[in-house]
């Protein structure tokens, strides 16, 4: 959902599961509500988890739009479009 590519897809958790599991503990979230997940390429997976820790994920970035606003990814983003942008042209 990031970057446009559609190959090697991951499931990434918008708050990761050990929030998660926190938020439940206190009842901020249901017991029968699921975590909110995004389908990452890989490689867009990977750069999430090498820029921003657990912690900045819960907090900040736990939304799409939210990620592809977060400066400390724009210049990975403009960089990685482009090769979605072709592969969705070309029909694969």
């Amino acid at each position: 959902e990031l970057c446009g590519l559609d190959q090697d897809l991951t499931v990434h958790h918008l708050v990761p599961k050990v929030h998660w599991r926190r938020m439940k503990k206190r009842r901020q979230v249901s017991g029968k509500d699921e975590p909110p997940t995004a389908i990452l390429c890989r490689t867009c997976h990977s750069m999430v988890h090498r820029t921003f820790s657990h912690s900045e994920l819960g907090r900040n970035y736990n939304s799409i739009e939210a990620l592809e606003e977060a400066d400390e990814l724009q210049k990975y983003l403009q960089a990685r479009r482009p090769w979605g942008e072709i592969q969705n042209q070309s029909g694969r």
